[in-house]
């Protein structure tokens, strides 16, 4: 990410793919100037079908995509209008999915039963064969 403003503390930069397909950050500057972010996504974490939607608070912004293979980039630039903290919220169409334990567990089930059949298929091959 590069920016003109600031970065403050609070609120952090978020991002939580159980909690939806966004991010957000806070960005902070001087009074009565703009300021300007170039953010860059992976499109294999965060990606879009029809286009992003973009809040400086709650003013929706507008912003120009730059594609490349692996990356959008965001462009957008946005006023400060006091000393104070203004959060950023970039959302997306699609989050990367996250494995939770519904998932896992089914799939350590299966592997462990793959494992007890191929080792119970050895075993009755060595017996045949006087092993």
């Amino acid at each position: 990410m590069f920016m003109s403003s600031a970065i403050p503390p609070f609120p952090p930069f978020y991002f939580n793919p159980d909690e939806g397909a966004f991010l957000r950050f806070g960005v902070s500057g001087e009074t009565e100037t703009r300021g300007f972010c170039r953010v860059a996504i992976p499109k294999d974490l965060l990606w879009v079908e029809d286009g992003w939607t973009v809040y400086y608070g709650s003013v929706t912004l507008d912003y120009t995509t730059i594609p490349y293979e692996n990356y959008t980039y965001l462009y957008f630039t946005y006023p400060h209008y006091g000393k104070c903290t203004t959060t950023v919220e970039i959302i997306g169409t699609h989050v990367i999915p996250e494995f939770s334990t519904i998932t896992i567990l089914p799939l350590f089930m299966i592997s462990t039963l793959v494992a007890f059949v191929l080792r119970k298929k050895r075993g009755m091959k060595q017996q045949k064969h006087g092993g």
